[in-house]
């Protein structure tokens, strides 16, 4: 193999790769997805609401979020290796879950001590609106950490 063959088969290897790296960071989460997952968590808190285990109900809820991963895998175009910097790059989206669950905590706390109706219920819709509106701001900031790292 010649000198210039090698270069210009790392060249190519490197635009694929700098290709697929754009690729991911262009990905937004589908509409469907995002309301499935706000729907799931609106429809657990109703159910504690009235009176149902919440153990169950956070089986429950596992399980639909693992479910709802099937088509949301096939719909990935774009598979990167797996990195020793994942969590490097994804953080904004662990941070994202952890604020849902905070909003969540602290709301359904509050308007229980409020003796509000149906705070589960309220929290839950809180919850879900913290969601949809933190994603799309996770998003970015994932977007631009991959943008960096490649």
């Amino acid at each position: 193999m010649e000198f210039d063959d090698a270069r210009d088969g790392m060249a190519d290897i490197e635009a694929r790769q700098a290709q697929a790296v754009r690729e991911a960071a262009s990905w937004r989460w589908p509409r469907w997805y995002v309301a499935a997952t706000a729907a799931l968590m609106v429809g657990i808190s109703v159910a504690m609401d009235f009176g149902q285990n919440p153990a169950t109900l956070i089986v429950v809820y596992c399980c639909g979020a693992s479910l709802l991963q099937i088509p949301l895998a096939a719909r990935v175009r774009v598979r990167l290796h797996r990195s020793r910097r994942t969590f490097r790059v994804n953080w904004p989206l662990a941070a994202l879950l952890l604020a849902v669950a905070a909003v969540y905590v602290l709301a359904r706390t509050t308007l229980g001590a409020v003796g509000a109706p149906l705070p589960s219920t309220l929290a839950g819709l809180l919850m879900a609106g913290a969601y949809a509106a933190g994603l799309p701001l996770a998003q970015q900031m994932t977007a631009r950490r991959l943008l960096a790292a490649r």
